[in-house]
């Protein structure tokens, strides 16, 4: 099976197609990580925590301060249950709804089509309705890509996403761009 998967990526190793249909894979995988992951290992997460704490209330404080290790092996786990809330998932993606944030997550989405847009009322065309459809089609773009830019849910940090969604929108207009046969 690995070798397959190896076999392709060899066979694919210069072709743009390739990598823009696995730049699309991964972003989707992102995408839908969080709602598999609240749906399916949420549960079971949520099910193992509450019967750790159940043996862990069932334990004889008397036996806990008495002796030295258990007690310190019970505040490391009490310790360990707090803090996995800080790495689920659930901390990763941050649901925002301040007006700023997503106005700023619309314009960052939507300026690298913008900017192609002006560029093409810029360039040297001979026929001057390439320019004028060329705007329109960039302007447009711009506001689509902006509009799924704002419904990209948060990671951590609002600035990861004003950073990484125009990173990502160059990389596939390059990948469009550069395609040759």
């Amino acid at each position: 099976m690995i070798d397959k998967v190896f076999e392709i990526f060899k066979d694919n190793l210069k072709n743009p197609k390739f990598y823009f249909v696995l730049l699309i894979l991964i972003v989707v995988i992102l995408l839908f990580f969080p709602y598999i992951d609240a749906n399916f290992f949420y549960y079971n997460r949520v099910e193992r925590r509450i019967q750790i704490l159940k043996e862990m209330s069932e334990l004889e404080i008397e036996e806990l301060d008495d002796n030295q290790v258990l007690q310190t092996e019970y505040y490391s786990i009490i310790d360990e249950i707090s803090k996995q809330k800080d790495g689920s998932l659930g901390s990763v993606f941050v649901a925002s709804s301040d007006p700023m944030v997503n106005r700023i997550k619309f314009f960052t989405g939507a300026a690298f089509s913008w900017v192609l847009g002006i560029m093409c009322l810029i360039i040297k065309q001979q026929k001057k309705g390439y320019k004028f459809w060329g705007f329109v089609f960039f302007i447009l773009l711009g506001i689509i890509l902006g509009m799924i830019s704002t419904r990209i849910p948060i990671i951590k940090q609002p600035m990861y996403n004003y950073i990484s969604i125009p990173m990502i929108e160059i990389v596939m207009f390059g990948l469009l761009v550069t395609n040759k046969k």
